[in-house]
């Protein structure tokens, strides 16, 4: 995991962003008169509701997190006579214990068709001409498949020329509809979770690949790396932005993407020290795990973050949420700041096309899925990234299980598990190799893990185990626990 700045230091990025803060206390407002047992919530920590008056007393509520949510709304209360009876119910993937029914209602629906229209719009490279849109996410109670096909849909009554079809992780299913379907468009959006995509790409032929191939990712953090080895793979190495990755979660739905202008920024700061201390925080010299960086609309989901660095979202929805902790970690900078930071960076061509009113969410990581391994959290982000090192990446597919097993001793060892590439005999995988490039990319983002490192040396070091491709707990499209229970 990266870790946010240090509070001591100077943060250039603005913890506060004056628009949209209207709009989210006026549904604090409503939430504090039409949910059930949330003044008593608040009261129990100390926060009475009318000492909220402004939008700037939003700072003083206390962060709500999935537990509150569970005892504010429970699924028999969330249908009861009186409230908005939900149109869909999703659920999380579960990547946090049992997964959780979530309710949308339109006005959540009517977001995710607003972003999605956003995302084949002017800042982006995938709006012009008509497009098949793939859609790969897992479809059935999982939020990522169904949320993407009826936002996608609902572009076209905004006039996008949009076709959608939904082979979900079905990988056969998704080849044979790019390669059906796909030559009867301009162009081809590839969605779905990062491994999933590379596994699509990784075996289709040459004449899909040749297709006017774009991207559209999400569910987790992907590195420049990847961006690179996926561009390869379409042969379109000179156009990143083909690359687009959203970011969101089961609890929030779509909250913000990329856009042309964000990619050209992030990979502008793996060569420039400036520009990544003055936007990150931090020195350009580990560029495999910068942070995620999307553009959203304040708008329509209210950003914040406390002062542990946690962000928190304010939008509406069937129980609307206040000041929601999702266990991620970021900052949050305005258009005016973003602008300023790259004119003082010596990048005025990209200063000058930011758009006015617009929001920048930089995510560092999750706090809440990591493997301890002496009293050490390991975070999945940088072997994540280095497993796309271009040393490795021909022999493995990019999955990977964390995990410490102990012995009859009560020692314990950290152990990842790797997947070999399709067509790859998990044999012929160098584990040293794959060993070196995780250990460089652990040392360099953790410091817990580095201490650690210097104080047992090989001995910190993970024991490397190769599985073949497709195996049960590698199954193709599943999103998959990347960190796995203690053994």
């Amino acid at each position: 995991m990266i870790s946010p700045p240090p509070r001591s230091m100077p943060n250039p990025v603005a913890p506060y962003i004056a628009s949209g803060s209207a709009q989210a206390f006026e549904l604090f407002r409503r939430a504090s008169r039409e949910i059930a047992g949330y003044p008593e919530l608040l009261a129990s920590r100390g926060v009475r509701v009318d000492e909220i008056r402004t939008p700037a007393d939003l700072a003083r509520i206390p962060p709500m997190t999935k537990e509150d949510i569970a005892h504010l709304r429970a699924p028999a209360t969330t249908v009861a006579r009186g409230r908005e009876l939900p149109t869909m119910w999703v659920t999380s993937s579960g990547t946090s214990g049992r997964p959780t029914y979530w309710p949308r209602g339109l006005a959540s629906l009517a977001q995710g068709e607003e972003l999605f229209d956003r995302l084949f719009g002017a800042r982006t490279s995938t709006g012009s001409g008509n497009t098949l849109v793939v859609v790969c996410f897992a479809m059935g109670t999982w939020t990522g498949g169904t949320y993407a096909l009826l936002g996608l849909v609902g572009t076209r009554a905004r006039g996008r020329d949009i076709s959608v079809v939904t082979p979900g992780i079905d990988l056969d299913a998704a080849l044979d509809a790019m390669a059906t379907l796909g030559p009867l468009y301009d162009k081809v959006v590839l969605a779905g979770y990062p491994p999933y995509v590379r596994d699509v790409l990784d075996r289709a032929p040459e004449h899909v690949l040749r297709q006017n191939i774009h991207l559209f990712v999400g569910g987790e953090s992907t590195s420049e790396t990847w961006r690179d080895y996926v561009l390869k793979r379409i042969g379109r190495v000179t156009e990143p932005a083909r690359v687009l990755a959203g970011y969101g979660s089961s609890d929030t739905g779509f909250v913000g993407c990329e856009t042309s202008l964000t990619v050209a920024v992030r990979r502008a700061a793996r060569t420039d020290h400036a520009l990544a201390t003055a936007l990150f925080g931090r020195c350009a010299g580990d560029h495999t795990t910068m942070p995620t960086l999307v553009e959203y609309d304040p708008e329509l989901c209210f950003v914040q973050t406390d002062v542990d660095g946690y962000l928190l979202f304010t939008l509406d929805g069937i129980t609307p949420l206040i000041r929601y902790r999702v266990n991620d970690r970021g900052e949050v900078i305005d258009s005016d700041r973003f602008a300023e930071t790259l004119r003082s960076t010596g990048h005025r061509d990209l200063a000058d096309i930011v758009p006015p009113g617009v929001g920048y969410l930089l995510m560092y990581g999750r706090t809440d899925v990591a493997a301890i391994y002496c009293s050490a959290n390991i975070y999945p982000d940088p072997i994540r990234a280095a497993l796309y090192d271009s040393t490795v990446s021909e022999f493995l597919s990019g999955k990977f299980i964390l995990d410490t097993i102990g012995d009859d001793h009560g020692r314990d060892t950290l152990r990842l598990r790797v997947e070999a590439r399709q067509g790859t005999a998990s044999d012929t995988v160098p584990v040293d190799r794959v060993r070196a490039v995780v250990v460089d990319s652990l040392i360099r983002t953790n410091s817990e893990y580095r201490i650690l490192h210097e104080r047992l040396g090989a001995t910190a070091e993970p024991v490397i185990v190769t599985e073949p491709f497709g195996t049960a707990e590698f199954t193709p499209g599943i999103k998959h626990r990347e960190v796995g229970t203690t053994g």
